[in-house]
């Protein structure tokens, strides 16, 4: 268990912070739809928009490694707590269910706008 431990330790004293700035793209496509897929090294995401005939138009894909998929995750979370101490609430059960489920501390807190 302790050697368990230790190649933890080992493996997170070899991550180092870096702080990148990401410009925005010049063009945006909008989405209204998106399927996922996982492998054991990455997670695909494939961004859609939903016709009002039912059908759906593929519009763009993403690879994302899954340390930054976490980055993501945490990123999406915090915009998504911000959007509400500014607009208000989300209307829908999955999010309200995610927040009660994760408490105060799960996610960073969200910057006002």
């Amino acid at each position: 268990m302790a050697e368990d431990q230790e190649s933890i330790k080992s493996e997170d004293e070899k991550v180092q912070n870096v702080v990148l700035r990401v410009p925005f793209p010049e063009t945006f496509v909008y989405s209204s739809a998106s399927a996922f897929s996982l492998t054991a090294m990455d997670i695909k995401i494939g961004f859609a928009e939903a016709m009002p005939d039912r059908t759906v138009q593929p519009r763009v894909g993403v690879t994302l490694p899954i340390e930054h998929a976490v980055h993501v995750f945490f990123a999406l979370y915090g915009q998504l707590r911000a959007f509400e101490d500014n607009f208000g609430q989300i209307r829908d059960p999955r999010w309200h269910n995610l927040k009660h489920d994760a408490g105060a501390t799960a996610a960073p807190q969200p910057q006002k706008l």
